[in-house]
């Protein structure tokens, strides 16, 4: 489950762009339900697709799903690199629930007895 914290930080990515292994990339969506960041490819040509027969059918950007988590629930190392190369410390992306403050109980009534 996505905290709340860790949704506001990831949204405020959407729409960046950068330099990874001579290949642009653009953060376009988060899946928080299914534990995903998706990015683009931002190159000039996108490269051409293919129809069910192998024919060129279309010029499409490429699309990747980056997970966010690893098994143990900690950020995954795909989105750990990620940060590394927009220059922001993985450790300053929260994956801990946010702390919640129990709402104090009722007086109890006194036993007239």
């Amino acid at each position: 489950m996505l905290c709340l914290e860790l949704n506001d930080q990831l949204t405020g990515l959407l729409g960046r762009t950068w330099r990874r292994q001579g290949h642009y990339w653009r953060i376009i969506d988060l899946l928080p339900e299914a534990g995903l960041l998706v990015l683009e490819s931002a190159d000039g040509l996108p490269a051409i697709q293919l129809d069910q027969f192998g024919r060129a059918s279309h010029r499409a950007n490429e699309l990747r799903q980056i997970p966010l988590f690893d098994a143990r629930g900690g950020l995954s190392n795909d989105l750990q690199a990620l940060l590394g190369d927009l220059g922001l410390p993985a450790e300053d992306f929260s994956t801990a629930a946010p702390r919640v403050i129990a709402p104090a109980e009722p007086p109890r009534e006194r036993d007239p007895g």
